[in-house]
């Protein structure tokens, strides 16, 4: 007993496919693995027809394995469904059947050579494959760019160049002149090339610096191995400010009401982000105590935002501690609080004891890709549209500036389109890198109100 292809031809070539079977319940055994495939006979049809019926395909053998055997028969299969019937041609890749349906219109062609050379209805199946490929490859790419965590072209890697501090004096007396400030956080400030002033050149009313203690000195960046020994706190942006603040009020006579670093608008502070990095529990108080030295200089000349137990007294310059800073120190002063906190923002509703509040803390912040997520298809979810909406709202009940970190940086469509609709949710202090892609999403707006 023999199981065979059935080709609809005559039993003059007919040869078993897949081997010599002894009784009916062992073919019915082998065609029951197939039973959704009719290229494979079934017993209650063998016994009908007999073996005139039935005719193995020339081609299609156990010598090109099973395969290449389970896709003609699929190819078969979709051959009946359809109504077409086969007609055998030679050709330069060897024999193949021609598909023609009923009325002799072509239909495509399935070689009965290589698997390389298969084709579906004209669809080569090498084609297929390397068209999936490519979508996989350039899908993969994509994923890549977007989950990157390398800071963009435009914000270049830390240098050993001197501070710069050596801008001469008259460029510095006109630096923010026509610049209209504008509510962008330069994140990273120490890595540009002109740290800070590239900031207050663009109108952004936020920097940040990043300070380790080393020899009873505070150095900037982000990590240890660029620290360099001219790269301080007090080189990079302490005195720097003191100078511009200078240059701002040098006609004003008065030790209050200063004017602050923006020419058009003196009364938009500046936002001086201190950033903490991990130091030992026992270093913290150290280095808290060192940067509070680190702003006598302006603290001595009235250019900080202080508390002094009842009100708040706005200065030009707002310094806000962030990192492993220590809540408890900030608020043990409470007679002349100069230095205040970055709440975190998504934790607020949680935290009823110490409560943060415009006394103690200016910003409340969080990471963007933690708190919110990441946006699948470049989009917002409801859900997440109405966590940024209530955070903000936690926000502001208690006084605070809202602000995202660790948004996303690319592609930069999708980066704009997350900077837009936190500003439409209320977020107060865009947090980027590019800040000429900051200034003109935050100019585009103001156009549009």
């Amino acid at each position: 007993m023999m199981a065979y292809f059935d080709s609809g031809k005559t039993a003059s070539t007919t040869k078993p496919l897949l081997g010599d079977y002894e009784t009916l319940d062992e073919i019915d055994s082998v065609s029951s693995l197939h039973k959704n495939d009719d290229a494979f006979v079934s017993v209650e049809s063998f016994e009908e027809n007999g073996e005139s019926g039935f005719e193995r395909s020339e081609g299609l053998i156990v010598k090109e394995g099973l395969l290449r055997r389970l896709l003609m028969a699929v190819v078969r299969r979709r051959r009946r469904r359809n109504g077409l019937f086969g007609r055998k041609e030679s050709g330069e890749f060897g024999e193949r059947e021609r598909l023609t349906s009923l009325n002799g219109r072509r239909r495509g062609w399935v070689t009965t050579g290589f698997l390389k050379e298969a084709k579906f209805y004209g669809h080569s199946v090498r084609s297929i494959l390397a068209v999936g490929l490519f979508i996989l490859t350039f899908l993969s790419i994509l994923l890549t760019i977007y989950l990157s965590p390398y800071p963009p072209t435009y914000l270049p890697p830390p240098s050993s160049s001197s501070s710069n501090t050596s801008l001469p004096p008259t460029d510095l007396s006109t630096l923010t002149n026509n610049v209209t400030p504008i509510p962008c956080h330069s994140h990273n400030d120490y890595w540009r090339p002109s740290p800070l002033y590239s900031a207050l050149r663009t109108g952004c009313m936020g920097v940040e610096a990043d300070v380790w203690l080393f020899s009873n000195e505070l150095y900037v960046g982000h990590t240890e191995r660029s620290l360099r020994r001219e790269k301080t706190f007090k080189n990079m942006y302490v005195d720097p400010l003191v100078h511009l603040l200078d240059l701002q009020n040098a006609n004003t006579s008065t030790p209050t009401n200063k004017n602050g670093i923006f020419t058009t608008d003196p009364t938009h502070p500046l936002i001086l982000l201190i950033d903490f990095k991990p130091s030992p529990p026992f270093l913290l108080t150290i280095v808290f105590s060192t940067v509070s030295k680190a702003l006598a200089p302006l603290r001595e000349k009235n250019y900080l935002t202080y508390h002094n137990g009842t009100a708040l007294i706005p200065g030009p310059i707002t310094a806000v501690a962030t990192g492993s800073a220590p809540f408890d120190l900030i608020l043990s002063n409470e007679t002349h609080r100069d230095i205040f906190y970055d709440a975190p923002l998504s934790s607020l509703p949680s935290q009823s004891h110490p409560g943060f509040s415009a006394e103690n803390s200016y910003y409340a912040s969080t990471s963007f890709r933690r708190s919110i997520g990441t946006l699948w298809f470049f989009r917002f979810s409801s859900y997440q549209r109405a966590k940024v909406r209530q955070q903000v709202k936690d926000a502001h009940e208690r006084g605070l500036k809202a602000r995202y970190w660790s948004t996303p940086s690319w592609p930069r469509g999708l980066r704009d389109k997350v900077w837009r609709v936190l500003r439409e949710e209320g977020v107060d202090m865009l947090n980027g890198d590019d800040l000429e892609g900051l200034k003109r999403v935050l100019e585009e707006e103001r156009v549009r109100v």
